[in-house]
């Protein structure tokens, strides 16, 4: 734990972005262990799994972009190809290590992890207390959610609807964590509700996974209050679209497209060894997620661009022409 906690500090102290780094150094130690570099390319580090005082020095190094840290700085393209050809990039969402939960074993996790507009993880339209919904489960929420608050009655308004469909079709009306169904609108719900909280500089924690009390009901109060003059949550949602169709379109114009929403090619059909054979996502069970959130946030179903209408109902129909 010492070590640990002696690594995050010096990771902080130069402004380097812990978990980036965690896995940056992960990946190399996976490669040297299997023989995909040399000490001689590590500049006589042992990376051999583990080993702290190499972490140490590769920390150092990476904020100084120095020796083998400097190729660890670099992104996960960048940093593989100057490695040497064959190479694998460490695994990546948008050009960003992924994360240290396992996006696979919830649907909403999943969902969460392909839309995440900076990559990484899945922490924009994953909201923890949505990951058992449907389940039947108390009572279709997570033991993290309160079942009367607004959030849960949105989400759980979306999940009946997709059950009431689902009878009327002869089906199951019960979802388990990894089934797709209503996923890509709850996590339409959960990109709008974690853009609200970054919005206003909430910890996560507090709004989107434990049971405080900081609902957008709470949220909308306090700000109404402290400015003086009335908010709804409704129009705290509103402004949420807004800023995400603008980072939309900011992204695509900077080469965004609809096929950077997924995961890492390796991840596609994974079944890791002792976690639930259901885990594994296909393809096609990740397109059809992403369609139904584009739906359900006003984007283009073929292509992931915010209709104009959209945007202008949202008063930022003018970057349309940004696009064209």
């Amino acid at each position: 734990m010492d070590s640990w906690y002696n690594l995050v500090v010096t990771c902080q102290r130069q402004g380097i972005d812990v978990m980036s780094a965690a896995r940056m150094i992960a990946w190399a130690m996976e490669l040297y262990e299997t023989g995909g570099i040399s000490k001689e390319q590590t500049g006589g580090i042992e990376l051999t799994w583990g080993n702290k005082e190499a972490i140490a020095v590769l920390i150092r190094q990476i904020g100084k972009k120095e020796g083998f840290g400097a190729t660890l700085a670099k992104n996960v393209q960048e940093a593989a190809a100057e490695l040497g050809e064959g190479v694998e990039e460490a695994l990546n969402l948008k050009g960003m290590p992924v994360g240290c939960t396992d996006v696979l074993s919830f649907r909403g996790r999943t969902m969460g992890a392909i839309v995440n507009p900076r990559g990484g993880d899945e922490y924009r339209a994953r909201y923890g207390s949505f990951d058992n919904l449907g389940s039947g489960k108390n009572t279709g929420m997570t033991g993290m959610a309160k079942p009367d608050s607004w959030e849960a009655r949105s989400a759980m308004a979306i999940i009946e609807k997709a059950q009431e469909e689902s009878r009327k079709n002869g089906l199951p009306d019960t979802f388990t964590q990894h089934d797709i169904t209503a996923r890509g609108s709850v996590a339409a719900l959960g990109n709008r509700l974690i853009i609200v909280s970054d919005a206003l500089g909430q910890c996560k924690w507090n709004t989107l996974f434990l049971n405080v009390g900081l609902s957008i009901e709470f949220q909308a109060k306090v700000l109404s209050a402290g400015l003086g003059i009335e908010i709804s949550v409704e129009d705290l949602l509103a402004k949420a679209s807004r800023i995400s169709a603008q980072e939309r379109l900011f992204a695509m114009m900077n080469g965004l497209t609809r096929d950077d929403d997924t995961l890492p090619p390796p991840m596609i059909n994974r079944k890791m060894a002792g976690a639930w054979p259901e885990d594994s996502v296909t393809a096609e069970e990740v397109d059809k997620m992403k369609e139904e959130f584009y739906r359900a946030m006003g984007w283009h179903e073929n292509s992931g661009t915010p209709k104009h209408d959209t945007l202008k109902v949202l008063g930022v129909d003018h970057l349309f022409s940004e696009i064209q």
